[in-house]
Order: C-alpha cells, then sequence, then structure tokens
C-alpha cells in the first residue's frame, strides 16, 4: 500500500466524527511507513497443554514420522494440510489465506504460524513454534528455512495440499533441494 493510500485510510479513520489535520495524518503516515516488525518470533503463552490428543500420542505418531524420514533418506518433512498438522502436532489452525506448516526433521518439529496466533501454537503443540510476520512477502519460506537450518538435500512436501504458487515459492526459496 502506498503512503498515499495509506494517509486516506488514516485520514478517513482518525476523521470519523471530528476533525483531523491532514498535516497531523501525514506526520501518522511517514512513522508508520518507516515503522517494521520483526520477520519471524517465537512466543510462549504458558505450559504446553495437550486438549485433542495427549503428548504420549504425539510423540509417538511423530517418533514413526521420524523413523521414516530417517529410512527414506528424507532430510525434512514439511506438513502443511490441516489434517497433517493437527495429527503431528495437536494445533488445529484457520488459515484466513496465510500458510501454516509444520517441519519434521530427524530429531525435532517446529510449527510454522502467523504471528497473529502468537503463542497459542506452542502452548497446544508437541515441538517448538515460530511466528512469522505477514508485512512483507516470503517470511514463511524464511521460517522454514529457519527450522531446517539453510538448504535441505531432500524434503518431503505434501504435494495434494501444496498449489503450485507454493511449490513454486519453494523451489526458488530451496533451489538445491529435491522435493
Amino acid at each position: 500500500m502506498s503512503a498515499t493510500m495509506i494517509s486516506r485510510v488514516v485520514y478517513r479513520a482518525l476523521s470519523w466524527g471530528r476533525a483531523v489535520a491532514p498535516p497531523r495524518v501525514a506526520q501518522f503516515t511517514r512513522a508508520m511507513s518507516s515503522y517494521r516488525l520483526p520477520e519471524l518470533e517465537e512466543y510462549r503463552m504458558g505450559p504446553q497443554k495437550h486438549p485433542v490428543f495427549t503428548a504420549t500420542e504425539l510423540q509417538s505418531r511423530i517418533t514413526k514420522l521420524q523413523n521414516h524420514i530417517v529410512s527414506e533418506g528424507i532430510d525434512s518433512a514439511l506438513l502443511t494440510s490441516y489434517h497433517n498438522i493437527c495429527y503431528f502436532s495437536g494445533f488445529l489452525y484457520t488459515s484466513f489465506g496465510r500458510q501454516y506448516g509444520m517441519v519434521v526433521l530427524p530429531d525435532r518439529t517446529q510449527t510454522i504460524t502467523p504471528s497473529i496466533d502468537m503463542g497459542w501454537p506452542h502452548s497446544v503443540s508437541v515441538g517448538d513454534n515460530i511466528s512469522y510476520t505477514d508485512w512483507q512477502p516470503g517470511n514463511f519460506h524464511k521460517a522454514i528455512e529457519r527450522c531446517v537450518g539453510g538448504e535441505s538435500g531432500k524434503m518431503g512436501i505434501e504435494f495434494d495440499h501444496v498449489s503450485l504458487d507454493v511449490l513454486s515459492a519453494l523451489k526458488e526459496k530451496f533451489p538445491k533441494t529435491e522435493f
């Protein structure tokens, strides 16, 4: 959104029911256009709870998946569907157009969620969680990169859930990775 468009939106929002001087709106717009949120954050909301499945059941499922990816020579797995993220982490999400994921490595797991969920995913799932802001494009893929530690030789993905756009972005971000 351009600074001019932001000014118009802010002016309308601030002027409802009262007069607001346009210079004040311009000052606010300049301040907001230079404001940057961090790309990635880790939030905690108290101890983890597992309301959908027991922690033992989730850990058993994860261990089986980790053993499978090791036996198949896969370095990491990226889960992106509601079904698999909930099945393996206990976290059930509603996307509202944002991307969610869970990276499974041979030794750990990490869910990837938009920052709008704050620490909720960490409190109800197994493993760690990293939240990304969607203020800039590509932060979801930066979170994947942080989870896998850079390039991954082979990354298992859900081809029945990954769109061509998402696959193209993954291939662009990880050019040496086999999917």
